[in-house]
């Protein structure tokens, strides 16, 4: 029986951070990242690719990332959420009250060590199976 790797969107308006999430993640052969680099057709990605998590940045060139969260489950339909995962530089008190009450799974504040950011999408994947709790934020903290 062949495993079914977990699929993982990195979206990020910094090429050099993005590729070098894809590379962390790619050290764990049960993951299958895609980088985003096109942001002119965000939502449509995401919802053909259909990903387990996204990680991705708050503010990415042309998306407003609140915006997109709120309104993933429209575009796609309905029957899609994926786990999010924020990877910012941008600290604002708001964005990260309005990420946890929109369901984002962790909000992590760059520069962000990345075997910890590994771990979280690591839970974040498995959680996805687990019940949902409404306004859960999971704070990364990166030393």
């Amino acid at each position: 029986m062949e495993d079914k790797k977990i699929k993982v969107i990195v979206a990020d308006g910094d090429s050099s951070f993005a590729e070098n999430v894809r590379t962390e993640l790619c050290k764990n052969d049960m993951y299958d990242v895609k980088v985003i680099s096109d942001f002119s057709c965000f939502g449509e990605t995401i919802c053909s690719e259909r990903p387990s998590v996204i990680v991705m940045d708050i503010i990415l060139p042309g998306v407003d990332g609140l915006y997109f969260i709120k309104n993933l489950s429209d575009v796609s339909g309905g029957d899609y959420a994926p786990e999010i995962i924020i990877v910012s530089a941008f600290y604002n008190e708001r964005y990260i009250k309005d990420s946890s009450l929109m369901g984002v799974y962790s909000y992590f504040i760059k520069p962000v060590s990345f075997p910890v950011l590994s771990a979280a999408v690591c839970d974040a994947s498995e959680s996805r199976n687990k019940k949902y709790v409404p306004g859960y934020l999971n704070f990364g903290q990166s030393n």
